[in-house]
């Protein structure tokens, strides 16, 4: 039976977010939350953060940043192995449909949703993958992106994760979108979610570098942590077409001043929900 090495933390309440940050960065392929709000809850005011990981190694890391980085935050630290993390059904208690800018809905395959004029859908089963629209950064994103995209234009989806941000963008009217990233597992699940909403065609997943590609695109999307997006900001940069736009997020508030900005790109809108922080940048140019 496989098994899946797993770093467990519990923090106080208000440092959830920085914790499942840290946890994200370190490379966590699953992330599992509990506080007051969820069927296993610890004790009033903390939280209990749950980052599920490839390798033994990647685990005993994460658990030595959190407790550099947390410091007296850490209220208690284990890392272990379990057979089954739970995700492949668990989400079925906690995923529902929810609503994005007032057009774009994201939903469980099974649940039936009624959609007003100009209002789409997208389908999404989670697997340890992220992204299901339930972590404010995936939130920002999709907010974000029901209001930037345009008919028509081609997407870069970076870090990929689930699909959902190329797949809502094509819904929302782009023509094409290419999503990357470095986990297989993703692919695949961004892949089988494509297929379910009816979008392969259109919708392209695989783990090439961003660093080999050479297509233009028109909008870029990159939800990354403050440790992954810093190293190719200038590889976003260069994707960008004329006239593009470039959104991101991951960040959290303190983390976003020190990641530089692309170049010869203006930030024209910022967004904050609790801790994080999503931002949009342009290029100057005819598209």
């Amino acid at each position: 039976m496989t098994t899946h090495p797993f770093v467990e933390v519990s923090v106080p309440r208000e440092a959830e977010d920085l914790a499942a940050g840290l946890l994200v960065g370190a490379g966590a392929t699953g992330l599992e939350t509990r506080d007051s709000g969820t069927l296993v809850a610890p004790s009033l005011g903390s939280a209990t953060v749950v980052g599920y990981f490839a390798e033994p190694g990647e685990a005993s890391g994460a658990a030595a940043l959190l407790r550099e980085r947390l410091g007296p935050l850490c209220l208690e630290i284990q890392v272990d192995r379990v057979s089954d993390p739970g995700w492949r059904s668990a989400w079925r208690a906690f995923f529902r449909p929810m609503l994005f800018g007032g057009r774009l809905w994201i939903a469980p395959p099974d649940d039936v949703v009624e959609l007003a004029a100009g209002q789409v859908l997208v389908t999404l089963v989670p697997s340890s993958a992220f992204g299901t629209g339930t972590h404010e950064t995936t939130g920002l994103m999709l907010e974000l992106l029901a209001e930037v995209v345009e008919a028509g234009q081609a997407v870069l989806d970076v870090g990929c994760g689930s699909g959902i941000l190329a797949l809502s963008a094509v819904r929302l009217g782009a023509g094409r979108a290419r999503g990357i990233d470095v986990d297989p597992e993703a692919v695949e699940a961004a892949r089988g979610n494509a297929r379910a909403n009816r979008l392969a065609s259109r919708c392209r997943f695989d783990g090439i570098p961003i660093v080999r590609l050479r297509a233009k695109y028109d909008l870029v999307l990159a939800n990354l942590s403050a440790v992954e997006l810093p190293p190719i900001v200038p590889a976003l940069a260069a994707r960008l077409a004329p006239g593009g736009t470039l959104v991101w997020s991951g960040l959290l508030a303190e983390e976003a001043a020190t990641v530089p900005h692309p170049p010869a790109l203006t930030l024209t809108d910022q967004r904050t929900r609790g801790e994080w922080v999503a931002q949009v940048f342009r290029r100057r140019g005819a598209a």
